[in-house]
């Protein structure tokens, strides 16, 4: 390594990228700028995880660290794109996700089978139709 040089990030055991996202605890909502009220910033940040199919809750697979993580990615989102355009875009993904979810698509394809008499198809066999 070179002298006076700095080394990359990850060589040093430090990374610069996850020490940011380890400044806010999950629902801590010091520093950001304009934010709701608490409840209103849940609200939001489980509708952003929603539309990335993440859960909000401690799991299995979902840890405190990685709840923490989320929450202080999207507290630097709603600091960078000043909460209105950000929640623009929260309801934009999400609108597209339901418009592209395969549950959705399922169901669309059930409910339109239904209404042109076409009760034998591949979905109804393997799900069970509703109808």
């Amino acid at each position: 390594m070179d002298a006076g040089r700095a080394p990359a990030s990850g060589l040093d055991g430090s990374n610069r990228y996850a020490d940011t996202l380890k400044r806010y605890r999950l629902y801590d909502r010091s520093g950001v700028i304009r934010p709701l009220s608490d409840g209103e910033m849940r609200s939001w940040f489980e509708r952003w995880r929603r539309t990335r199919g993440k859960r909000v809750t401690v799991a299995r697979t979902v840890t405190q660290n990685s709840l923490n993580q989320a929450w202080a990615s999207f507290m630097d989102c709603w600091s960078e794109e000043t909460g209105a355009v950000f929640r623009e875009t929260i309801v934009a993904r999400g609108a597209t996700h339901a418009r592209m979810s395969v549950g959705a698509l399922s169901a669309r394809i059930c409910e339109l089978s239904w209404s042109s008499d076409r009760t034998c198809y591949y979905v109804h066999f393997l799900e069970g139709c509703r109808y």
